[in-house]
Order: C-alpha cells, then sequence, then structure tokens
C-alpha cells in the first residue's frame, strides 16, 4: 500500500513506528476512526449548538487523544484548538476550528478512499 498521499494529514512514519511498521492495521484503525468520525462530530455540533463548553473540551480532548496516536497531525493542531477554544468559551473560535475539523475529516476521508481504490 502506498500511503505517500496520507503523509499531507498524517506522519506515516510516526503512526507505523507505534504499530510495528503494520501498514495494514494503520488503514484498517484510520478508516474505522473516519467510520466513527460523524458520531464524533454529532457530539461536538450538540455541545456547540448548545454552548456546553465542558462537553465540547472534553471530547475534543478525547479526540485529540486518538488523533495523537495515529499520529493524524492536522486534525491533532485543529483539535487542540477547539479544545482550548472551548475552555475559553470562545464561540467564535470554537466555530472556525469546528468547520476546520470537519473540512479536515473530509479530506482526510477523500485521501483514504484514494487509498482505498488503489488497493481493490
Amino acid at each position: 500500500m502506498n500511503l505517500e498521499m496520507l503523509q499531507v494529514e498524517i506522519n506515516v512514519d510516526e503512526a507505523l513506528e507505534r504499530l510495528g511498521q503494520n501498514e495494514d492495521l494503520l488503514f484498517e484503525i484510520l478508516e474505522e476512526m473516519l467510520d466513527r468520525s460523524g458520531e464524533d462530530l454529532e457530539r461536538l455540533e450538540q455541545a456547540k449548538e448548545k454552548l456546553d463548553w465542558t462537553t465540547l473540551a472534553q471530547h475534543s480532548h478525547f479526540l485529540k487523544g486518538i488523533l495523537a496516536n495515529l499520529a493524524v497531525v492536522h486534525l491533532l493542531s485543529t483539535t487542540e484548538s477547539l479544545e482550548k477554544a472551548a475552555r475559553e468559551k470562545n464561540p467564535s473560535q470554537v466555530e472556525q476550528h469546528f468547520k476546520a475539523l470537519q473540512l479536515g475529516f473530509e479530506r482526510l476521508k477523500g485521501l483514504m478512499k484514494g487509498q482505498g481504490d488503489q488497493l481493490h
């Protein structure tokens, strides 16, 4: 599998090091994370709409941990910013970082779809 296209979003070397150089496992875990991303984004959006800063910060922190473990650096940075904005109770920054997170997940899904198409 060619993971070069994913380098834009993921520190592939770091992720593979954590997974014993198993590219198939990395691809499988990323797919699972992306499958769940809709739920994660929905939970974040509900908290954002309710101005539930605590839940928004907590779920951002949870998501940040997953992204850090997979070395998804671009989304990690965005999620860190979202968590910070939630802790600061800054609705305009929350909105900006939430939209960036949505776009980032879509971009990563597109890259992964391209990888999946290459496998079949």
